[in-house]
């Protein structure tokens, strides 16, 4: 190592105010002389003389690792005081901050959408990654599931080579800055991929005469930057949750909250409220709905 590298980390060392306190601490417990005493005695009991200098460094190291266990230690329950404090006021609020494609990410809306015993009423950008896992899907209709689903119309994602009549026309989003928007290069061709490989499940499904359960999907032309997916919205005995996302802009990070019906009840009556406001709103694209002759 390079006397420069050493002067840095003294340096850094000796600007560290939590190090010097406790340095500190240390020094003023290794001051007592009982202490070092405690301490020549009790290795000479081990068959270790040791000098009276060693003795006193042998002691502030010891109070050293002593003051850092108990700071420690006050950290780790204090935390967990205010964590119990906090949850009287939030119930079973999570929180989580996530890159898009995060596993972990993914997992916990997969492991949301796995507990529903009645009904799933999803919202989001694109339903990418909700579409491509067709088995799923697949799997939580077979459980006589009613499935709702909104996204962002793709049409009103801009062209390029949109005409200035075309966007004056229509209400449109410049598919470069819906792309940066959440920082993901192509998202807007995987938006329009997904939108059609729900549509060709929901057909094909239709045409399946022995089919279980019910799936509908709607569009809104709206930029919101935010997903939802609620669990057994409606159900009775309260057992409903939720997960709430928010899209950092120009950024691929995911800001989300789970919440559960039966502890966090007013919060999950508003967020449930306005996205079937939203619904209510969207344009109906397809369903597999059985029609009464």
């Amino acid at each position: 190592m390079k006397l420069r590298d050493i002067n840095s980390a003294l340096r850094r060392l000796a600007e560290n105010t939590v190090l010097l306190v406790v340095a500190a601490i240390a020094s003023t417990l290794g001051y007592f002389t009982f202490l070092p005493d405690w301490i020549k005695r009790a290795l000479s009991q081990l068959g270790l003389c040791l000098p009276d200098s060693l003795a006193k460094i042998l002691t502030f190291c010891v109070c050293l690792i002593v003051v850092f266990t108990v700071l420690l230690v006050a950290r780790y329950l204090t935390a967990r005081t205010y964590r119990r404090i906090l949850s009287i006021y939030v119930g079973n609020l999570r929180s989580g901050i996530w890159p898009d494609g995060a596993g972990d990410r993914i997992k916990e809306f997969q492991e949301l959408r796995s507990k529903a015993n009645e009904s799933i009423l999803g919202m989001g950008i694109g339903m990418t990654y909700f579409s491509r896992d067709s088995i799923l899907l697949k799997n939580l209709l077979d459980r006589n599931l009613r499935v709702r689903l909104i996204m962002i119309n793709p049409d009103i994602i801009d062209e390029d080579d949109q005409s200035p009549l075309e966007r004056e026309q229509s209400i449109s989003i410049k598919k470069n800055l819906f792309d940066k928007y959440f920082s993901r290069q192509g998202y807007s061709n995987d938006v329009k991929t997904s939108y059609k490989r729900l549509v060709d499940f929901i057909r094909k499904r239709k045409a399946d005469k022995n089919r279980i359960g019910q799936i509908e999907l709607r569009t809104y032309p709206y930029l919101i930057p935010m997903n939802v997916t609620i669990v057994d919205e409606s159900d009775k005995r309260e057992r409903g949750e939720l997960l709430i996302e928010w899209c950092l802009p120009f950024s691929e990070m995911r800001m989300h909250n789970r919440l559960s019906q039966s502890t966090d009840s007013d919060m999950f009556k508003v967020i449930k409220h306005t996205t079937e406001e939203l619904w209510e709103k969207s344009r109906k694209v397809v369903d597999d709905y059985r029609r009464k002759v």
